[in-house]
């Protein structure tokens, strides 16, 4: 009579390991989808008893001084409806797109490169450290003085938001990466250029990435105090008009309108600064 073969013979403790493994794979799915159910539910909750309370405090309080939530719905509706909306965002963007980039590119640069070479670090630490120590409005006259009050003078304006606070966020994810990572990967022959591009930096980019995170949120800043006190333009002047004359509804519109803005770009930029961790332990 013909054995069984040995490749067919049941082996219950690996059947049971492997079910054992989808199970738990599972449960970790799920638990995750409930977690993010829940954080959501609970965001919603929060988000409709502050809109609650605004209305509840406005009606209150009196439409000048903070007028109702449904008031300011609706003038963001009007503005949203005649293209006011449109037409003011247009300079904001152009003037946020042209300077926030180049902001990011040299705050990055720099940073890095200061990082790199520490006597450039020494050398330039004390200007870094003046310019960081004066108001970021005040480097306005001297822009309108080199650039006049055009788009190029705005997106400078946006540049100067950026460009210092994520220099100096740079060089602190660089000079504070752990010592153990670069002794490991001297121990392994890299010279200093390899140890700078395949450890140094991607060990410092947690740091990199916050600092671009709050680089977003300065350069909506930084457009927005060009419009207000260079020109008549852009979202702005309509906080500027609709300030001086009262309109507090349509004041209001603006300002939330600005907020969802920051708060789309920083989500946008967390988003994907989770993916580029993944691989990260704590990430």
């Amino acid at each position: 009579m013909t054995g069984i073969p040995e490749s067919a013979v049941d082996h219950p403790s690996l059947d049971s390991s492997t079910t054992a493994g989808m199970k738990d794979s599972t449960s970790r799915t799920i638990l995750g989808r409930r977690t993010i159910l829940s954080r959501r539910l609970t965001n919603a909750l929060w988000l409709i008893g502050v809109l609650a309370a605004w209305e509840i405090l406005g009606r209150t309080v009196g439409g000048i001084v903070l007028p109702p939530a449904s008031q300011i719905a609706n003038a963001w509706l009007r503005l949203a409806s005649d293209g006011s909306l449109a037409e003011g965002l247009g300079p904001t963007s152009t003037a946020f797109l042209l300077g926030l980039p180049l902001g990011l590119l040299v705050g990055i640069v720099s940073g890095l490169a200061l990082g790199y070479w520490p006597k450039l670090d020494e050398f330039c630490a004390p200007f870094l450290n003046g310019f960081l120590a004066m108001p970021s409005v005040g480097y306005i006259p001297i822009i309108i003085v080199w650039l006049g009050f055009g788009v190029e003078a705005r997106a400078a304006i946006v540049f100067e938001f950026v460009v210092f606070v994520l220099a100096v966020n740079v060089l602190t994810g660089v000079k504070t990466v752990e010592p153990a990572l670069i002794e490991m990967a001297r121990s392994f022959g890299l010279d200093k250029p390899a140890l700078f591009r395949r450890v140094i930096v991607p060990a410092a980019f947690p740091a990199i990435s916050a600092g671009i995170r709050m680089s977003l949120g300065r350069a909506v800043k930084g457009a927005i105090n060009a419009e207000l006190l260079m020109t008549f333009v852009g979202l702005g002047g309509m906080l500027k008009y609709y300030g001086g004359t009262f309109q507090t509804d349509y004041l209001w519109a603006i300002v939330v309108t600005l907020a969802v803005i920051a708060l789309l770009l920083t989500a946008a930029w967390n988003r994907f600064d989770t993916r580029v961790n993944a691989w990260r332990p704590n990430a």
